[in-house]
């Protein structure tokens, strides 16, 4: 069983990263992924019994993230699969378990961002049409204090900049 890495190269540092996001910033038990949604790529775990084992899951070639820790006396590596990886690694007899990210996630949060920026860009707007000279002829300023400014040298300075009440 062999597994190609440069059709996916690109795509694994983000689906890293991703995988590390959502391992650290866990709000809430994961729901777990069907098999439809794996038709992208996406972040699985793996769970070995031992170092040998692990070396046998790198042997396979399959993309493998930063992401190794231990769960019940198991080691446990995130691996980034399409569906037939998936499917290649359980005839192998590695165990699966949680389906950590998937492009159906990582489409949610794209949606997300884009309605955020949308949001902003609404604020923004209603901000500039806002009349600025409506708020000039409305707004008062006081002046406290005013301050006489020169430079320590004030050859180089042939103007040096003063303000004054008038």
């Amino acid at each position: 069983m062999k597994f190609t890495r440069t059709a996916r190269r690109g795509r694994l540092g983000t689906l890293a990263a991703l995988a590390l996001l959502v391992a650290a910033v866990t709000l809430a038990a994961p729901a777990a992924a069907s098999e439809d949604d794996l038709a992208a790529d996406a972040v699985v775990e793996v769970i070995v019994a031992d170092r040998a084992e692990l070396d046998a899951l790198v042997a396979t070639g399959v993309d493998l993230t930063h992401q190794v820790g231990r769960r019940g006396g198991s080691l446990v590596a995130q691996a980034v699969v399409t569906q037939e990886e998936l499917a290649s690694l359980r005839e192998a007899g590695f165990r699966v378990g949680q389906t950590l990210w998937t492009q159906a996630d990582t489409d949610a949060r794209n949606a997300e961002r884009l309605a955020t920026i949308e949001a902003k860009r609404q604020a923004n707007r209603s901000l500039r049409a806002r009349s600025f000279q409506a708020a000039a002829d409305t707004d008062t300023l006081i002046v406290l204090r005013s301050d006489w400014f020169t430079t320590v040298d004030a050859r180089n300075d042939p103007a040096p900049v003063q303000s004054r009440l008038s």
